[in-house]
């Protein structure tokens, strides 16, 4: 991997990731011009943070707050929901703890090609509610596997500190 990687941590130190630095960051002006204010509200959803590549790579962090009795399964599931909601639903491939985070790789039909993404879920206990942070790596169906190195180290890079 001859990648040069940046790392981004979060505003609050609670979580940090290396991401491509020859990616371009997407400055986000309305979220809510891309997702229902509803669904921003209901658990408080920010991005802070999403890049694209040339070649059809894609990075995106959300952060959400969710409550305390659920899991990391049920707020995937959640998550999943939202999105069938949203018109994006997906065909989930496989789901598995890794470390302390939840790892789902899926597919989704968008206007005719077929993406690859794969979610890295984590959870932060808080004392009221609890933060999750998701990394979202996806690419064309065609182009997934010449991301592999690139979304291995920014998945092995990640972790809530």
């Amino acid at each position: 991997d001859q990648m040069e990687y940046k790392t981004f941590k979060s505003t609050d130190n609670k979580f940090s990731f290396d991401y491509p630095s020859s990616w371009t960051q997407i400055d986000i002006k309305n979220l809510e011009s891309m997702i229902p204010k509803a669904m921003i509200d209901k658990n408080e959803l920010k991005i802070p943070l999403l890049l694209t590549d040339p070649s059809g790579g894609r990075l995106v962090l959300s952060t959400y707050s969710f409550d305390k009795n659920k899991d990391l399964n049920q707020i995937m599931d959640e998550l999943k929901s939202d999105s069938a909601k949203m018109g994006a639903p997906y065909e989930e491939i496989d789901r598995q703890m890794a470390g302390d985070s939840l790892v789902v790789n899926y597919k989704l039909r968008t206007g005719g090609i077929v993406m690859r993404g794969r979610d890295l879920v984590f959870l932060s206990a808080g004392q009221i509610k609890n933060d999750i942070y998701v990394i979202s790596l996806a690419a064309t169906e065609k182009t997934w596997n010449s991301f592999d190195i690139i979304f291995t180290h920014v998945q092995s890079s990640a972790k809530l500190n």
